[in-house]
């Protein structure tokens, strides 16, 4: 039996927010977290240990650079992975993004029958978050 895939969608803009967490549970049959500012992502991440985050870059508190770097340097969150999606050009950051932990760069606007289908085929379910021996 296959595990429900857990997303995590940080990003400031409520509309695109709300629209590609819906879209992904109806799509993906997803459990998704929402968070609008890189501290709350970084907290959500840390708590729900996804199996994919989708990180705005320019987002309030934290930006998606230093919330990438973050989750990137913790042991419990190996298997996550982190899908850059901006509205900026692939500069100079969103290439410091790449070099910090993120494993792709989706350029707005996006299609998200076709994120859907790509997190799909490319993303597998890690299962439950990782426990320490002891806890």
């Amino acid at each position: 039996m296959s595990q429900q895939l857990r997303i995590l969608v940080v990003e400031d803009d409520p509309l695109v927010k709300q629209t590609l967490a819906a879209a992904l549970e109806a799509t993906c049959g997803a459990q998704v977290w929402t968070a609008a500012t890189g501290d709350q992502g970084l907290a959500l991440a840390t708590l729900h240990k996804p199996d994919l985050i989708l990180m705005d870059l320019d987002v309030p508190g934290l930006d998606g650079q230093e919330v990438c770097a973050a989750v990137g340097e913790r042991s419990d969150m190996i298997g996550s992975r982190i899908w850059i999606i901006t509205g900026l050009t692939v500069d100079d950051d969103t290439r410091e993004a790449l070099g910090c932990y993120a494993d792709r760069i989706i350029v707005k606007p996006l299609s998200v029958a076709t994120l859907s289908t790509e997190i799909l085929e490319q993303i597998p379910p890690l299962g439950p978050p990782l426990q320490w021996l002891g806890d």
